[in-house]
């Protein structure tokens, strides 16, 4: 009995740490990709059930511990902006699994308010209300955020480009469009450049890409600047 004992607890001491399954992430405002503080982050288990929850700290970072390995969602919420259900993310026994959120602005409602017809902003408009302006045209261009560049966290920002369909390389590696008259122009805050390569760009300083495959997509006030052609739009920080 004494040598079952004293073996046992052998076996105990020398025993590995079971390492926790854990989500971390940032919760971040939809489009201009600012960190939402003091944010609820749950853990949803089977049915939508909430098994634990914590607050986003000032960087909107959070983490999350799972009773066990499986299938989970996150749902984020706060005050003044529409809450987000991430899909269903699988973790297994000792991981950490990355998630960024994104949440959207919550209007508010004003009683009797009509609204006719949504203002084309000006010349000088941020480049922000400019790209929310024209996603809301619903022309059929591709509107990519801060969110998802850092959720795919691109080497180059080609490598965004090329995850919208209608794209194409060629055997050079060269980016092309294969719509409408198959050309691309592209654009910096809505000047267009020439001799310079989108992956000359570094994607830790874009704000917005906006994507247009083919000439009726472009919105009116860039079809000047690129007609007949498709067109990458790209926008830094400093005109964000």
């Amino acid at each position: 009995m004494k040598r079952f004992l004293i073996t046992a607890f052998l076996m105990a001491a020398g025993a590995v740490p079971v390492q926790a399954q854990l989500f971390q992430g940032r919760v971040l405002e939809e489009g201009e990709g600012v960190p939402v503080a003091e944010a609820g982050v749950e853990l949803l288990g089977s049915g939508g059930i909430s098994l634990s929850r914590t607050l986003t700290d000032d960087q909107g970072a959070f983490r999350l511990e799972t009773p066990g390995p499986g299938s989970y969602r996150l749902r984020a919420s706060r005050a003044g902006y529409n809450f987000a259900v991430t899909d269903s993310v699988a973790v297994e026994a000792g991981q950490t699994e990355r998630v960024f959120i994104s949440l959207a602005l919550r209007p508010f409602v004003l009683d009797s308010l009509v609204v006719a017809g949504a203002r084309r902003p000006g010349a000088r408009a941020p480049g922000q209300e400019k790209f929310s302006h024209r996603a809301s045209l619903d022309l059929g261009g591709v509107f990519l955020t801060r969110v998802h560049m850092l959720d795919r966290d691109p080497a180059a920002v080609s490598d965004m480009i090329r995850t919208v369909e209608g794209f194409m390389l060629t055997g050079t590696g060269e980016l092309r469009v294969n719509r409408g008259q198959g050309c691309l122009r592209v654009l910096l805050n809505d000047f267009p450049i020439q001799g310079m390569s989108l992956d000359e760009i570094p994607p830790s300083a874009v704000m917005g890409i906006e994507v247009y495959r083919e000439a009726r997509e472009v919105p009116e006030d860039l079809r000047l600047l690129v007609a007949p052609c498709g067109a990458v739009n790209v926008w830094m920080r400093g005109s964000w």
